[in-house]
């Protein structure tokens, strides 16, 4: 196969470079290697061989563009010079980031010629599988198991171990490195003509061991986007065109890369299948994941001018069973969604206008401000550059505002209109790209793992999801899928968001003015310096929420208040919460606890002169005040 043409299947790619070239730009890298939009067209129009371009370079050129290497620093791949590339990738960034740290490089000691020799990952508890080629750099039969090669000069066994990280540094700095040592080899494919390329290795168990990455349970279909993972290096050969690796690679090898690309062919009766991924000699081994993160297959052989082939996760989990491995196996399905989140680009946000303050009525006595911090006012996160320097992350009717400390948000204020909503699928979670993603409590594999299976905690939604649902279909849409972002989520357990205080924005609905059906509604933890922390992150224990609305009897701005408490129980090696109990509280007491400032909404409470002193938890709607 022509690797150039493999690529150009990919029909938006191919549009995307005819587009470039067409209004006279060059490919990125093309110019210092004097390759011309024309070289590029000529490429792009004939790739099988007619009309070939007169330096090889252009064909390095267009493959770099379209199916790159990019590199890993700090556990985070570059991103791609093509949009078409991006908007693929940024989407699932940070489910393939969860699965870097589990891709590591197989190195050896008193090898005499080698220091390391491809790519292995973690597919099981301790397990370690790479391609059986690799493992014969350091392993040979011996009876029924395996024994270490040895150097027949020194009398040395060769040592073998995974170092899991191996990342460019630039400008010389040393390589970060976490090295573990291979205790045994479990498994090597038979030498026979047309087994399966697979070892099997056994890591020494030592604590911070990356998690397994979870094994598709069905093979992948032609065309699925994919992503490989692994340590391409310079091949010994000189088999791979000089100039395509220079410009693909910019002459830096033997470090972890991301090539992103999509799966060819596969057949029925074959174990492997082929992917137009770019790789190099060292890429033996890597991991092909989905962009949901999951393994759709093991690298086994192919470079920059020839077919890549992989091995099926069909072959992969049949081989595990086998070897009784397959209990400590993750499996999961290419067609789901991984547990992670998507991160978008900061200019799909520019067209939201956020919560309306004006949107009960335009007068004075009507304009509900959103909150204002009174205590520890630095703690709010604010983003953006000069005059434009801003804490409110706006949303589709709603607006959101972080802590810099907790990493949680601090309140979310929504805008309903009851009468004018609709219904949405739930979509996945969202990173916001227009703060740090390191100032967002994400959760998963490299970061804050608070979100999980009990006893760990769900998401729990600030403004409700089906809040912000409501408008022309495209304005609907937005609110829905802006509601999954993190910075409208806090640490909750799984039952939290259930019962009187999911039904308080509609119960207030139906006290609102009847012809308008409009409230405003303001969630948030209550941050506490007791709060326990469990899995590195505090988690709040209680939770208030702000309604106003214009009263359907009075025709006055009224505004409720209430609390969330859950009682809690700390034992030793788990979390557990008890009953949830909601009450209706005085504003007055929120601004209190929260450290916020509702403005006038204090004086529209109609517990505003209750005395202060304990209340009885809310049985029923009824019981709420609201005149």
């Amino acid at each position: 196969m022509n690797a150039i043409a493999d690529m150009l299947r990919d029909e938006p790619v191919r549009r995307e470079i005819r587009a470039m070239v067409g209004d006279g730009r060059g490919l990125p890298g093309g110019e210092h290697l004097r390759v011309t939009p024309d070289m590029v067209s000529a490429v792009v129009e004939s790739p099988t061989g007619a009309g070939r371009p007169p330096l090889p370079n252009t064909e390095a050129v267009v493959l770099e563009f379209g199916r790159p290497s990019l590199l890993v620093r700090n556990g985070r791949f570059e991103l791609p010079n093509s949009k078409e590339m991006r908007s693929r990738l940024l989407p699932a960034r940070v489910r393939l980031e969860e699965r870097l740290p589990s891709v590591g490089r197989v190195e050896f000691r008193n090898h005499p010629r080698l220091r390391w020799g491809g790519t292995g990952w973690l597919i099981a508890d301790d397990v370690i599988v790479t391609n059986e080629h690799v493992a014969k750099n350091f392993a040979v039969r011996a009876g029924k198991g395996y024994k270490p090669v040895v150097d027949i000069v020194t009398g040395q066994e060769v040592a073998t171990r995974i170092d899991f990280r191996e990342e460019h540094q630039a400008g010389g700095a040393k390589r970060p490195t976490f090295e573990v040592p291979v205790r045994r080899v479990i498994f090597m494919a038979a030498e026979t003509k047309g087994a399966a390329d697979i070892a099997l290795l056994e890591l020494e168990n030592i604590d911070g061991l990356p998690k397994p990455i979870p094994v598709a349970s069905e093979d992948p279909g032609d065309g699925m986007d994919i992503a490989v993972v692994g340590y391409p290096s310079r091949d010994p050969g000189g088999v791979t065109s000089a100039e395509a690796a220079l410009e693909t690679f910019r002459d830096i090898y033997d470090v972890k890369r991301l090539s992103p690309g999509k799966v060819l062919i596969v057949e029925d009766d074959d174990w492997f299948f082929t992917h137009d991924a770019t790789t190099l000699h060292g890429s033996s081994g890597s991991v092909v994941l989905d962009l949901n993160g999951t393994a759709v297959g093991l690298h086994f052989s192919g470079d920059l001018e020839r077919a890549n082939y992989a091995v099926k996760p069909s072959v992969l989990l049949d081989h595990l069973g086998k070897m009784r491995l397959s209990s400590s196996v993750a499996f999961s399905s290419p067609s789901e969604p991984g547990p992670s989140v998507e991160e978008g680009v900061v200019e799909d946000y520019a067209d939201r206008t956020g919560y309306d303050p004006a949107f009960l009525g335009t007068t004075s006595e009507l304009r509900v401000d959103l909150p204002k911090k009174t205590t520890s006012p630095r703690d709010v996160l604010t983003f953006g550059t000069g005059r434009k320097k801003t804490s409110e992350l706006k949303y589709e009717h709603f607006s959101v505002a972080m802590s810099r400390k907790r990493r949680l948000c601090i309140w979310s204020a929504v805008n309903i209109d009851g009468s004018n909503t609709s219904s949405a699928r739930r979509t996945g979670w969202r990173a916001d790209p227009r703060i740090p993603r390191e100032a967002q409590t994400v959760g998963g594999t490299g970061d804050l793992d608070v979100y999980g299976d009990p006893p760990k905690f769900a998401r729990g939604h600030m403004t409700r999801r089906e809040d912000p649902i409501w408008g022309p279909p495209d304005r609907a849409k937005l609110g829905n899928s802006d509601s999954m972002h993190l910075t409208n989520a806090v640490p909750q357990m799984q039952p939290f968001n259930a019962g009187i205080w999911l039904k308080l924005e509609d119960h207030a609905l139906e006290h609102s003015e009847e012809d308008k059906m409009r409230i405003c509604v303001f969630t948030g933890p209550i941050f506490d310096a007791e709060d326990p922390e469990r899995f590195g992150v505090r988690i709040p224990l209680r939770f208030w929420k702000v309604i106003a609305f214009i009263h359907d009897h009075t025709r006055q701005l009224t505004a409720t208040g209430y609390v969330m408490s859950q009682e809690t129980f700390l034992a030793p090696e788990e979390f557990v919460f008890g009953e949830f109990e909601t009450s209706q509280r005085p504003i007055k007491e929120i601004e209190d606890r929260s450290g916020l400032s509702f403005g006038e909404l204090s004086e529209a409470d109609p517990l505003r002169h209750r005395p202060e002193g304990p209340v009885a938890p809310l049985a029923n709607l009824e019981q709420i005040v609201f005149a």
